[in-house]
């Protein structure tokens, strides 16, 4: 949601943003990349990286080679006829140290996290501070640069709250900021 409103006035420039609303969203992919590969990143992190790495491959033709352990690509090779929600999880690190180091890797990461240019509309984010796929300092990093292209921000982390809980339990915050944005304030 933070990328379709970057690029809107490009791709539907009749259409007016008044808000954007982005719940634990993986907006600064450079900090999630760091996490995914630290040794407390939990199963479903690290799949969601390997889901990353394979789709990147498969459109931008990326390489993974050298990028994976065996296990990790053992379930990449698996994506393409997994059950979409029950895709294998990882049990250790799929990615190997050279990953993280890998200079073309890290461009795309930062090119692929929103806030390069401003965007329509104030922005709201929501973020759990129990979060297991998404850190809370991730989100911090991605409104500071979201701040610093112009964007106004307000940035919610809510305390005990994890990736699915910070919709259901915001969904009347989340309500009263769309209605008062729609009313011009």
């Amino acid at each position: 949601v933070l990328w379709a409103t970057q690029l809107a006035a490009a791709y539907a420039p009749d259409l007016r943003i008044v808000t954007t609303v982005a719940v634990a969203p993986a907006a600064d992919l450079q900090a999630l990349a760091a996490y995914i590969e630290g040794p407390s990143s939990p199963p479903v992190a690290r799949l969601n990286g390997l889901l990353l790495a394979a789709a990147w491959h498969a459109t931008l033709g990326l390489p993974y080679d050298g990028f994976l352990t065996s296990e990790g690509a053992s379930i990449v090779a698996r994506l393409p006829t997994a059950c979409p929600d029950t895709p294998p999880a990882p049990s250790g690190q799929p990615f190997t140290p050279a990953a993280a180091t890998d200079a073309t890797l890290l461009a795309q990461l930062q090119a692929n996290s929103p806030g390069a240019t401003r965007a329509e509309g104030p922005i709201l984010i929501l973020q759990g501070t129990a979060d297991e796929q998404v850190p809370v300092d991730t989100n911090r990093a991605a409104a500071s640069r979201l701040c610093a292209a112009g964007d106004v921000v307000r940035l919610d982390i809510l305390q005990g709250v994890d990736h699915s809980g910070a919709l259901a339990d915001e969904i009347l915050t989340i309500g009263a900021w769309i209605l008062d944005r729609m009313a011009g304030l």
